[in-house]
């Protein structure tokens, strides 16, 4: 079962009524009007059972009679959200996204569409259904463009869930402005969510990580784990922060790497956490070895093939030794974005690797610690500005 990541409230009498004096001259139907009532009243008593039953007839009755768009809307509203807090997530995902295509053509205000397709989002994300999470999701982000003043709580909601969804997706490109955006409202609103904030500023770490930007990726990924560690040090979000953060740093070039050190130091680190990472080559320290071992066969891995179809991309850190005989063992992923989707075909290739084995004292011995790197892209493009158009481009003939 999904974690809702934001906390509902339920629907109120003032939802409906709101709607009623500005779209609704003539009474409501009786069914409606009586199965609202009973809602309502099922709500107070804190009977939720009952209340989403009276909501699901009071929405449904309002759309077999016809009733003004604005109201069917608030009513679906009211059951999607009671649903979404109950659990039921599939039937939530159901009610809020017919709420957001309502409050589209019932002319709603900017912010409350974009409230409304914040939670469709959410509840096809608890739904399993990742693709219309993330389109619902960037139809909040659109929705907010037109309003003048959102509250900034729901722009960091909308944006994050944006570069959440993209980020699970494998779309790179449409991660980073939607991070940003999320940390500088959620840095501007009282009571955000941490963990929300600690996430935002690990995908922007991941956006700037996958353009190449390696100075500003390992400090967003040091401040998420910064904000991780005073929520839960004990969490694989906390680690794999971490583990970004060193495994960026140590791409650096020397003199690069000691600012970037100099910098994290500067922001904060606990003593527990030891010294600030450091700038090293790719495969480690090699002082260890008269001769470090030498690669005599790699083959890049193979593209998943429902990955490619999707212009799903991401990045593989893959550690392992090299033995006597010169084969790979100890294969693991150290980290990987998005998790899961490109491992198998990472660890595949690093398998059929061979290597003329590292010599110590004239004999082969097994080289330990060798860390390697497999970025996988579908954007045919070199500049990330290019590759931003083309994305942009694929997500708009996949809505058409």
């Amino acid at each position: 079962m999904k974690t809702i990541l934001i906390t509902l409230t339920v629907a109120t009498s003032s939802w409906l009524a709101a709607g009623a004096a500005s779209a609704q001259d003539e009474p409501l139907p009786q069914e409606v009007a009586q199965a609202y009532l009973a809602y309502e009243a099922a709500v107070e008593e804190q009977e939720y059972a009952a209340a989403l039953a009276a909501a699901e007839t009071a929405w449904r009755e309002a759309e077999a009679a016809r009733v003004d768009n604005a109201i069917t809307g608030t009513l679906a509203v009211n059951y999607g959200a009671l649903a979404l807090r109950m659990g039921e997530f599939s039937i939530a995902h159901e009610a809020l996204r017919e709420a957001a295509r309502l409050g589209d053509r019932s002319r709603e205000t900017a912010v409350e569409r974009a409230d409304r397709w914040y939670l469709a989002s959410m509840a096809a994300y608890a739904n399993e259904d990742i693709r219309d999470a993330r389109s619902c999701a960037r139809r909040a982000v659109r929705a907010l463009r037109d309003a003048e003043d959102a509250p900034p709580l729901l722009s960091g909601n909308a944006h994050y869930m944006s570069a959440r969804m993209s980020a699970i997706s494998g779309r790179f490109s449409n991660i980073g402005e939607n991070a940003r955006t999320a940390i500088e409202a959620y840095e501007n609103a009282p009571g955000a969510p941490r963990h929300s904030l600690a996430d935002a500023y690990y995908l922007s770490g991941i956006d700037h990580f996958f353009w190449g930007e390696r100075s500003e990726a390992a400090i967003a990924f040091h401040r998420s784990a910064l904000i991780w560690s005073e929520i839960d040090m004990t969490s694989e979000a906390f680690r794999s922060a971490r583990i970004w953060t060193r495994m960026t740093v140590r791409e650096l070039g020397a003199e690069e790497g000691e600012v970037v050190s100099a910098r994290i130091r500067e922001i904060g680190m606990p003593e527990s956490w030891g010294p600030a990472p450091a700038s090293a080559t790719e495969d480690g320290p090699t002082d260890a070895y008269d001769v470090d071992a030498q690669p005599s066969y790699r083959a890049d891995p193979e593209y998943p093939i429902n990955a490619a179809y999707a212009n799903v991309g991401g990045v593989v850190y893959v550690g392992f030794d090299v033995d006597e005989r010169g084969r790979t063992e100890n294969v693991e992923v150290i980290i990987s974005a998005p998790q899961g989707i490109f491992d198998d075909a990472a660890l595949d290739a690093v398998r059929s690797w061979r290597y003329e084995p590292a010599i110590l004292d004239g004999e082969p011995v097994v080289r330990h610690g060798i860390e390697t790197r497999f970025d996988f892209t579908m954007c045919p493009y070199p500049s990330r500005r290019a590759c931003d158009t083309w994305a942009r481009e694929e997500m708009a003939d996949e809505e058409d």
